[in-house]
C-alpha cells in the first residue's frame, strides 16, 4: 500500500513540474498570461487579411472589378 502512495506521490510530483515547465515556457509564472483569443477575433483576422488581400493583390494576381 506504501509503495502505490509513494508512486501516486512522485506521479503528482513530476507533472507538478512538467506544468510549472510549460508555464514558464509561455511567461504564466510571471504573471503574464497570454490572451485567449476567440473564434470571433480569428475570424475577424482572416477577413481583414483577405480584404487586404483585395485590395492589394500580390504581383501577378488580376484584380477582380
Amino acid at each position: 500500500m506504501a509503495s502505490l502512495h509513494m508512486q501516486a506521490t512522485t506521479d503528482q510530483v513530476e507533472q507538478t513540474l512538467r506544468n510549472w515547465l510549460k508555464g514558464a515556457e509561455i511567461g504564466a509564472l510571471n504573471g503574464v498570461i497570454p490572451p485567449k483569443v476567440t473564434e470571433q477575433a480569428m475570424e475577424l483576422s482572416r477577413l481583414k487579411s483577405q480584404v487586404e488581400i483585395l485590395k492589394n493583390p500580390p504581383p501577378g494576381r488580376a484584380q477582380c472589378h
